[in-house]
Parts: C-alpha cells; sequence; structure tokens
C-alpha cells in the first residue's frame, strides 16, 4: 500500500514537472529572444500573447485527450465536469454573474478594452481551467483512494511548486527568491489548493473552483 502511494507520488510529480517545465522552457525562450509576453499591454502585441498562451495550454489539451481515452464514458463524471443538480447551477449561475459583473466594472473604468477582453479568456481558459484541470482533477483523481490528508497535501503541493517561475516574473531563481518562496507563497498556494479541492468535492464539479480561481486571478 505505501509503495502505491509512493508511485502515486511520483506520477503526479512528473506530469506537474513536465507541466511547468514546458510552460518555463516556452516563456523564458522567448523572453531571451526579445518578445514581449507580459498579458498587461495585450493590445500591443496581441498575436504574439495568443501564440505564447496557445502553446501553453498545449499540456492541458493533451492531458484531456489521455483522460478521456483512459476513463471513456467516465470521464465527465470522474473529472467532475457536468453541472447536473439544482444547487450546482444556482452555484455556478451566480459565480457567472459575480464574473461578468467583475468584467463589466474592468471594462467601463480601463482604456484599453482589447486587454481587457482578452484577460477574460486568459484568466479562464490559460489558467483557472488550465490549472484546476491538471492540479484539481488529474492529481486528485490519482490519488483519490488515499487518506484525506495524502489526497490534499500531495497535489496540493504540487501545485504550489507549479508556481516557482511564474511568482518570479520568469525571472532568475536566486536563493534568497526560492527562500521567500518556500516559506511564504508556497504555504499560501498551498492552502489556496486545498481550498479549491474542497470546493471542488463540496459542490461535486469542477467549474465552481475554476470561476472562483478566475474570479480572484482577474
Amino acid at each position: 500500500m505505501k509503495n502505491k502511494t509512493i508511485y502515486k507520488t511520483v506520477l503526479i510529480l512528473i506530469i506537474c514537472f513536465i507541466t511547468s517545465m514546458y510552460e518555463a522552457i516556452i516563456v523564458y525562450g522567448l523572453k531571451k529572444a526579445g518578445i514581449n509576453t507580459s498579458i498587461n499591454k495585450v493590445s500591443e502585441n496581441l498575436n504574439e500573447i495568443l501564440f505564447l498562451n496557445i502553446l501553453q495550454i498545449i499540456p492541458l489539451i493533451v492531458c484531456i485527450i489521455i483522460c478521456y481515452f483512459l476513463l471513456k464514458q467516465k470521464f465527465w463524471t470522474e473529472m467532475y465536469l457536468r453541472v447536473d443538480g439544482k444547487n450546482q447551477r444556482i452555484i455556478v449561475a451566480g459565480l457567472i454573474i459575480i464574473f461578468l459583473a467583475r468584467i463589466i466594472y474592468h471594462m467601463i473604468i480601463t482604456t484599453d478594452k482589447v486587454t481587457g477582453i482578452y484577460n477574460i479568456f486568459y484568466y479562464v481558459l490559460f489558467v483557472a481551467l488550465s490549472e484546476e484541470f491538471i492540479s484539481r482533477d488529474i492529481c486528485t483523481y490519482i490519488v483519490k483512494d488515499e487518506k484525506t490528508i495524502i489526497r490534499y497535501i500531495i497535489p496540493n503541493s504540487m501545485f504550489a511548486l507549479m508556481h516557482v517561475f511564474s511568482y518570479s516574473g520568469w525571472g532568475k531563481l536566486s536563493a534568497s527568491y526560492l527562500n521567500c518562496f518556500l516559506t511564504s507563497q508556497f504555504l499560501g498556494l498551498l492552502v489556496g489548493g486545498c481550498c479549491y479541492q474542497l470546493m471542488k468535492e463540496k459542490s461535486g464539479t469542477i467549474w465552481v473552483p475554476v470561476l472562483v480561481h478566475a474570479i480572484f486571478d482577474y
């Protein structure tokens, strides 16, 4: 039993490592080539940013395809992708309304409408859905039969570590930064990830943490 847990942990580590390293290679490579990867001014380099973000979600697409073929008919239920119950629909609809209200407010106060509109898709698709599906769907599915503490700590620890590059602003990973990340930001991401997982399990749908995640990030 212990060996199975170790194998599952290694598998989660491999998935998260490949995903984060793939993204890091792309972003650092483009930055080295002098290409602006910031989404703060999308209107100034829309084509480059769109191309970068499409490249970034390739691991998500690959994971979805693999899971679909492995789980087949169980895919939609095991990955918590359904919104069936009345309470689920009410919660999801409420979160969508909150997100839309936030978008409308942002669109009113900002002068850069292109960036504002693009960020809607960016935070929902490229960030929230990608991170939630990989971390709170695939990784938690791998350890779904383990004890609660293992089911929460292992996937969400990996989720936290996946942010080590982005939280540095895609800059140099110095010793002082890594120390700061591991002693403060890592813990915050771990707790946040556990909260997202709890939302998924209590609501019965991945769309609740996806929308909450997108609202906070947006």
